[in-house]
C-alpha cells in the first residue's frame, strides 16, 4: 500500500489492519495483519487558500494578500441553492465548496457551477479541506461526511456524541486525519476515515486549533489542553478566563478573553501574560496581522492593531452597532471586514479605504481568502461574491439553473 504527500513527497507503506479503533471497541489483535486492496493515503497540510473555519487550523483569519481598496471590484456573484451553513472552504485551484440545508455545492474559481447535490444531512456546522483534497463536513445530525473534489461522497462517520452545536468544530490534521470537538468530547478520524480514538475534557470545548502539528483545545473556562491522540489530553495552562477568540501565533497562543483582555500563553511552559486591556466595546473577534500584531475590532466598526506592551486607547462607554462581524487581515496592514446588514469594507487604516456597497447581507456566513489579492464573501442565504483586482466582469447575479431537488 503506497502513500505520498499531497506535495509529492513519498510516505512509507502502511497496513490498515493495524489501526486500532478505541471508539468501536474492535482493535486489531497483536501481530494480526489484515490485508486490503491497495490504498493511496495523503498526509501533510491541506492545500488551499481557506482550509478550515477562520481560514486555517491556526484560526488566524489571515490572508496572504488582500485586494487594494482602490482597485478591488466584484468579479462575480452567484446565488447557490440551500443557503450556506458554517464556513466555506477554498482549495488551491480556487474552487469554493459550500454546504447548506441538505445540499453541497462547489463553484469553480470563475464562479461556474461544478456540482450541486442533495445530501443526507439537515444542516452544516463547519467544513474543512483534508490532505487528500476531500471536503469534510460536520453536520447538525452528528455525522462527519466527506466529498471528493468532483462531488462524489467518500465517507460518512457517525459520532457517538450529543448533537453538535455552533461551538463544535472540525479541523484537518497534518497526518491526513481530522480533529473534531463536540461538547466536552474530542474525536480523531485517521487518514483511512476510521474513528480511531476519543477523549473527554472536564468542561465543554470552546475552541480547537493547531499549533504547528500540535492539536490543542481550549475549554469554556479558558484551560488549554494538548491531545496527541495516544493518551488523555493534558492541561498546558490557562488563560485568565473564558476565551472569546483564540489563535496560534508562531509558537504561542493569543486569546481575547471574555473580560476583554488580550493574553498570550506559552504552551511549553504554561506561562501566561497580559498583552493589553481593551475597551468594553470590543467585539469577540481576533485576527493575525503578522507575528505579534493582532487585529481587534470594536462594535462601531472601527478597528486597531494591538502589539505587546502597546497602550490600547479606550472608547469610554460600551459601544453599540455592528454584530455578527467577520474580518480578514494581511501582513501589509490591509483589513477586510463586514457585519450583519453592513457593507464589506476594505481598509488600510481604521476608516481609511472604501466600502463595497453591493456586498452585504443580513447574516454573513464566511469571509475567506480565495487566491492572490482575492477574497470570497458568503451569506447564509447562499449569495456568494468573489472580489479581486479590477476586471472586465460586470459582477451580475447569476442563479444556478438545473438544480436537482
Amino acid at each position: 500500500m503506497t502513500a505520498r504527500r499531497r506535495n509529492g513527497a513519498a510516505l512509507a507503506a502502511a497496513a490498515l489492519g493495524l489501526v486500532a479503533s478505541a471508539v468501536s471497541g474492535a482493535p486489531a489483535l497483536a501481530g494480526e495483519l489484515v490485508t486490503a486492496a491497495p490504498l493511496t493515503l495523503y498526509v501533510g497540510p491541506p492545500r488551499g487558500y481557506a482550509t478550515a473555519p477562520q481560514v486555517d487550523g491556526a484560526r488566524a483569519r489571515h490572508s496572504p494578500a488582500l485586494p487594494a481598496p482602490d482597485d478591488a471590484r466584484v468579479a462575480w456573484r452567484r446565488q447557490i441553492p440551500g443557503g450556506i451553513g458554517g464556513n466555506v472552504v477554498v482549495d488551491d485551484a480556487g474552487r469554493i465548496f459550500a454546504a447548506g440545508l441538505s445540499r453541497v455545492t462547489q463553484l469553480g474559481a470563475d464562479g461556474t457551477l461544478q456540482f450541486t447535490e442533495p445530501a443526507p444531512f439537515s444542516a452544516a456546522v463547519a467544513a474543512t479541506l483534508l490532505s487528500d483534497g476531500s471536503r469534510a463536513l460536520l453536520t447538525r445530525d452528528g455525522h462527519v461526511m466527506g466529498w471528493s473534489e468532483t462531488g462524489a461522497p467518500v465517507f460518512d462517520v457517525v459520532l457517538p456524541a450529543p448533537p453538535p452545536s455552533a461551538q463544535s468544530s472540525v479541523l484537518p490534521l497534518p497526518d491526513g486525519g481530522l480533529l473534531i470537538g463536540v461538547g466536552s468530547w474530542l474525536f480523531e478520524l485517521d487518514a483511512t476515515r476510521t474513528l480511531r480514538v476519543h477523549a473527554a475534557l472536564p468542561a465543554a470545548v470552546d475552541h480547537t486549533l493547531l499549533l504547528g502539528e500540535r492539536a490543542l483545545a481550549v475549554d469554556e473556562q479558558g484551560t488549554v489542553f494538548e491531545w496527541d491522540r495516544s493518551e488523555r489530553p493534558h492541561a498546558l495552562g490557562a488563560f485568565g478566563g473564558p476565551a472569546s477568540a483564540v489563535l496560534a501565533d508562531a509558537d504561542a497562543l493569543v486569546a481575547l478573553t471574555a473580560k476583554r483582555t488580550l493574553e498570550r500563553l506559552d504552551p511549553s511552559s504554561g506561562g501566561r501574560g497580559e498583552l493589553a486591556r481593551l475597551d468594553p466595546g470590543t467585539t469577540p473577534l481576533l485576527a493575525l496581522v503578522e507575528h505579534e500584531r493582532w487585529l481587534v475590532m470594536r462594535s462601531d466598526g472601527t478597528w486597531l492593531v494591538a502589539e505587546p506592551g502597546a497602550k490600547v486607547p479606550g472608547a469610554g462607554s460600551p459601544l453599540s452597532g455592528i454584530n455578527q462581524a467577520d474580518a480578514l487581515a494581511d501582513a501589509s496592514g490591509r483589513v477586510a471586514w463586514w457585519a450583519a446588514n453592513a457593507p464589506l469594507h476594505l481598509e488600510t487604516a481604521p476608516g481609511v479605504g472604501r466600502e463595497i456597497p453591493e456586498v452585504r447581507c443580513a447574516v454573513p456566513a464566511s469571509l475567506v481568502p480565495a487566491g492572490p489579492s482575492q477574497l470570497v464573501a458568503a451569506c447564509s442565504s447562499g449569495l456568494i461574491w468573489l472580489l479581486g483586482p479590477a476586471s472586465s466582469s460586470d459582477g451580475r447575479v447569476e442563479p444556478l439553473d438545473n438544480v436537482r431537488p
